[in-house]
């Protein structure tokens, strides 16, 4: 009777587990192809899920139908013919042998484009806090947001709402004011549906947006994956992994871009953008397998405390020239970009991005689709001739020229005069400088701003004829040579200006070097810092210190010091401590005291490498504090 029972239990069990199996094999779609959604039209759509292996599958929309065979690992896919738009929301049913059929209701047909980036991509359009102040006017403008055709995929969005949603007062609210003003714009001129996917991550560096396997592909990015390890901002291809991998190949028209101020923190990173961004381009065509699909990206401004922005601006012109059907929106024009990371204007930068979109993806000829681009210049004379693409050259202002300045080959720029010349050319001169080398506009961590705009009045690009200052990084970065910021020697001093470097893409943690404070941001559990960009390679042998001269608490409660080992072991020395003034911290006996998450591994008699975690404590949101030097100090022998 015994074994009677236990047969009948295994029985039932190997039947609950056939069934579960079953249920594993069910037909699915994935994630993106839901209620409400845009496909593209005047393209092959493709599908794609997951069925029994062997299973048909068939796909039907209004009277276009597609098949499919799952593949032995469960996976298919299967094509769309291309269709016209479609405003009328129809169902498309999807079915396999043995499996409920999925209906996916009210989906649409028109036309679909990727938004992605980091925070001013990702700024929505309602006021929530202070760290996302919302967009000028926002109320208003939410009134007005009722757009059924136009439809969003948002990850940002609330909890338990739908993944594809129409645009009206309430989805509005919380979807990316870039992307809505883009997409806005075209609609109002295809009047078709148009669907907009918003990936973004603020505070993120491009490098996590490219797919590793194409990043390990530079000359240089062995030392990068290696340098990461310290600096998880840095870590390439998780962005990709997380939130562009599952979409790849979903059918769009293009992509939209607006990133770059986490590479601008220091010059060898806001210089190598230079292959980084047409590298992102080519990855994301790549996987894509829509060919080289159109790609418009937002050229920074340039920011107050901008340390690299030039590079990066500089970076992007280059890729817009050099990288086929791109496109680029010169925004620094606009008064708040110099004092706001985060400026709330973002209704001129959606827009400028549509008049590229309109003008060259869709084929309004007679509408231009950006400002002024330089292209060459020439010596004439004691002058420099500079000649832009484009519309015919005006002044913004009906002023004189402003923001050129000219060099000799001593490289000191002085303020120039400059004068249009027909309609594509400006002669560039200063009378102190008879043998003219280069000219720059607008270009600089502070430059004049310059009021060179096109009949449109949309502005030119910085932009510079040299590229002086650069040989090193260039050299360093074509040779594969040392890539790392900073390599410690037995004693290194940094100033405020210095460690406003370490904390570059935490908000809102800000550096005042004129009055030499630092600021940083706090998290609910008042602990607040950035991970510091600095390899510190500290020999145990000669009993090192860090030295804090003259730390004052403002109002912050405390201030704790920790270092991250590559293995991400953390070791704290000081916690929530209060002392101020000249503060000297013994490494060798604050790590034997400290514990670590992983156990103690270092070599307390040889080298080892850090990075430096420095943090506020705070009962409040923000703490700050102020820093003179910090400071790495061998014993003298």
């Amino acid at each position: 009777m015994e074994t009677k029972s236990i047969l009948r239990s295994l029985l039932c069990l190997v039947a609950a587990l056939h069934v579960f199996f079953i249920g594993l094999a069910q037909l699915k779609v994935a994630a993106v192809f839901a209620d409400h959604m845009v496909l593209q039209r005047r393209m092959k759509v493709p599908v794609w899920g997951s069925a029994k292996p062997g299973d048909k599958i068939t796909l039907s929309y209004n009277s276009v139908t597609a098949s499919a065979t799952a593949k032995p690992d469960g996976s298919w896919m299967a094509y769309l013919d291309a269709m016209e738009a479609r405003s009328e929301g129809t169902d498309l049913t999807i079915t396999a042998a043995g499996s409920a059929p999925l209906v996916l209701h009210d989906v649409l047909v028109g036309e679909v484009w990727l938004c992605s980036g980091q925070s001013n991509m990702r700024m929505e359009m309602m006021y929530r806090d202070d760290a996302i102040p919302g967009v000028v006017n926002w109320e208003s403008e939410v009134k007005e947001a009722n757009y059924p055709l136009i439809r969003f995929y948002n990850r940002f969005r609330e909890k338990g709402a739908t993944l594809w949603e129409k645009c009206d007062t309430g989805s509005v609210k919380l979807f990316s004011a870039v992307a809505y003003y883009f997409g806005r714009e075209i609609f109002k001129d295809q009047q078709v549906p148009v669907g907009l996917i918003h990936q973004s991550a603020g505070g993120t560096s491009i490098q996590k947006w490219i797919p590793e396997t194409y990043f390990s592909q530079l000359p240089w990015a062995r030392q990068y994956l290696d340098y990461s390890q310290y600096v998880p901002w840095l870590e390439p291809g998780s962005c990709y992994d997380n939130f562009i991998a599952s979409l790849a190949g979903f059918g769009i028209r293009g992509a939209i871009w607006y990133q770059g101020e986490s590479n601008s923190n220091l010059d060898v990173h806001g210089y190598s953008y230079k292959y980084l961004l047409p590298l992102l381009i080519q990855s994301w065509r790549k996987e894509w397998k829509q060919g080289d699909f159109p790609f418009a990206f937002v050229q920074l401004p340039v920011w107050e405390n901008s340390v690299a922005y030039r590079y990066v601006q500089e970076a992007q012109l280059t890729t817009l020239k050099s990288v086929p059907n791109t496109g680029m929106a010169v925004i620094y024009d606009k008064t708040d970009y110099k004092s706001m990371l985060h400026p709330r204007n973002k209704k001129h930068v959606g827009e400028r991005l549509a008049d590229w979109a309109l003008s060259t993806v869709y084929g309004h000829k007679d509408r231009e689709a950006m400002g002024p681009v330089y292209q060459r210049y020439e010596k004439t004379g004691s002058a420099i001739r500079l000649y832009f693409s484009g519309q015919a050259l005006q002044s913004s202002n009906a002023k004189e020229l402003q923001g050129f300045v000219i060099a000799d080959k001593t490289g000191i720029f002085q303020p120039a005069k400059a004068v249009l010349e027909g309609k594509n050319a400006v002669i560039v001169s200063n009378s102190s400088v008879k043998d003219p080398a280069a000219v720059r506009y607008a270009w600089g961590e502070n430059p004049v701003p310059g009021n060179l705009v096109n009949e449109t009045g949309l502005p030119a690009s910085p932009f510079r004829t040299d590229a002086w200052g650069n040989d090193t990084l260039e050299q360093a970065l074509a040779s594969g040579r040392e890539l790392k910021l900073v390599q410690m020697s037995d004693h290194w001093t940094a100033d405020a200006k210095d460690i406003g470097e370490w904390m570059p893409a935490t908000q809102p943690a800000k550096t005042d070097v004129k009055n030499n404070t630092v600021t940083l941001s706090t998290n609910r559990n008042g602990r607040g810092g950035v991970e510091s960009p600095y390899l510190l390679n500290v020999d145990f042998a000669k009993k090192p210190v860090i030295k804090l001269n003259n730390l004052q608490l403002e109002s912050a409660q405390g201030w704790s010091l920790v270092l991250m080992t590559p293995s991400k072991e953390q070791y704290v020395l000081r916690d929530k401590s209060i002392e101020t003034g000249d503060i000297t911290v013994d490494l060798s006996a604050g790590l034997a005291q400290a514990k670590s998450r992983n156990g103690n591994k270092l070599n307390m008699s040889g080298m080892n490498n850090f990075v430096i975690l420095f943090y506020a404590v705070s009962d409040q949101r923000k703490g700050s504090l102020s820093i003179g030097s910090m400071e790495l100090l061998y014993e003298k022998k």
